[in-house]
């Protein structure tokens, strides 16, 4: 779908945003700090080089969090959009402490009729061990 959001879902969906955006998401499920989100998104669009976004969220608490920062581009090419991304990623876990991971995704969009859209958004990450940075030396059965 094509909003400011789709930095997140599907970054080719930012391709056909014709006006800056800025949006702001909180959320604190269940009334429990650990479980608190707080996310920041931008696009700015340009008419020649397709339209550029950066995003930012938090998850979690001192116990148990998870942090991104990402820049994206998506650009338009008749019904079709394309984009891509990259992400750095962090997990913090007390007492055990952090690991951080790149992601890089590419995403692709095609109106089928008006207002219908088809895509896909396929993601490579350089994760860390994340099972020992969780266990500490107690494997995983």
């Amino acid at each position: 779908m094509p909003d400011l959001w789709a930095l997140n879902n599907n970054v080719a969906g930012i391709g056909t945003l014709e006006q800056a955006q800025v949006g702001a998401y909180v959320e604190n499920r269940f009334g429990v700090r650990a479980f608190s989100t707080v996310a920041l998104q931008a696009v700015y669009p340009t008419a020649r080089y397709g339209n550029y976004g950066v995003s930012m969220s938090r998850f979690g608490d001192e116990l148990f969090s998870q942090q991104h920062v990402g820049i994206g581009i998506g650009h338009k090419l008749g019904q079709f959009s394309l984009g891509g991304k990259i992400d750095l990623w962090q997990v913090t876990v007390e007492g055990y402490g952090s690991r951080k991971a790149v992601a890089l995704s590419v995403g692709g969009q095609a109106e089928i009729v008006p207002g219908f859209f088809f895509g896909a958004m396929p993601t490579i990450s350089t994760r860390p061990n994340w099972p020992s940075l969780m266990t500490k030396g107690y494997p995983l059965s």
